[in-house]
């Protein structure tokens, strides 16, 4: 059962009697486990956290399921794989040369918040925005080439039956193999890491650590510095760097 906490009414909280319908639902699975002890096998998945709160809410789910797993986060290199993957089976694209390698060095940069929430899903996510990014550069890059010219009556020997305007195929010096070729690779902007190419950089975010350390003496304050300093994104402004 993939995000098995659904099970729990959420509004009624850890210790809360929840809904009528939840309520149920839990007796129902314990019976079932319990009267099919050597037959039947159940998982109950989902993220660690809100996994903890359900088995809190209920106290025979901890007796009737002792026996833990947990998963570790992918890696921003495993995300980037993912993407490629999710790329190319769903949307018959290809990575562009050192674009996966860019990519994992985004995901740790920008992203390193989101990946407990999201893990597999940020690929996903991620992805999908490419593609969206990837249409409206293609079509600004080539506008003449999606364009459709309307064509009056008088203009045209092409005419409807009706007397209205036609379409007609407008001749481009774009051909839609030049078009095609282009569609078949994700880039670095499709990804928004050529929008901000400054940002979240390792060597900046070193500097940042190495000041931290000169200017503070105490380990808890170097400490949360250098978390701060991950997340820290510098931008050129004309010319000065600054710190969002």
């Amino acid at each position: 059962l993939d995000e098995a906490y659904a099970l729990m009414d959420s509004s009624a909280g850890v210790g809360g009697s929840g809904d009528t319908f939840s309520q149920e639902a839990l007796r129902t699975l314990l019976t079932e486990v319990e009267n099919h002890r050597t037959n039947l096998m159940v998982v109950l998945a989902g993220y660690k956290e809100k996994m903890g709160r359900l088995m809190r809410a209920e106290e025979g789910l901890s007796r009737r399921f002792p026996n833990r797993l947990h998963l570790d986060d992918y890696t921003a290199a495993e995300l980037a794989s993912i993407c490629e993957t999710v790329a190319r089976t769903k949307h018959q694209r290809e990575f562009e040369p050192d674009l996966l390698q860019k990519l994992e060095t985004h995901i740790e940069n920008f992203y390193w918040r989101d990946i407990a929430q999201q893990n597999a899903g940020l690929s996903v996510n991620l992805t999908e925005r490419a593609l969206d990014r990837q249409i409206v550069r293609i079509v600004s890059k080539y506008p003449q080439a999606f364009s459709v010219p309307v064509v009056s009556r008088t203009q045209s020997a092409n005419l409807t039956d009706d007397g209205g305007p036609v379409l007609m195929r407008q001749r481009s010096s774009v051909s839609i193999q030049q078009v095609k070729d282009e569609v078949a690779f994700f880039t670095a902007a499709d990804f928004g890491i050529e929008e901000r190419p400054t940002l979240g950089d390792p060597e900046q975010r070193l500097r940042v650590q190495m000041e931290v350390e000169r200017l503070t003496g105490m380990t808890n304050v170097k400490a949360f510095f250098k978390e701060m300093a991950r997340t820290v994104a510098f931008v050129e402004r004309g010319g000065d760097p600054r710190v969002l």
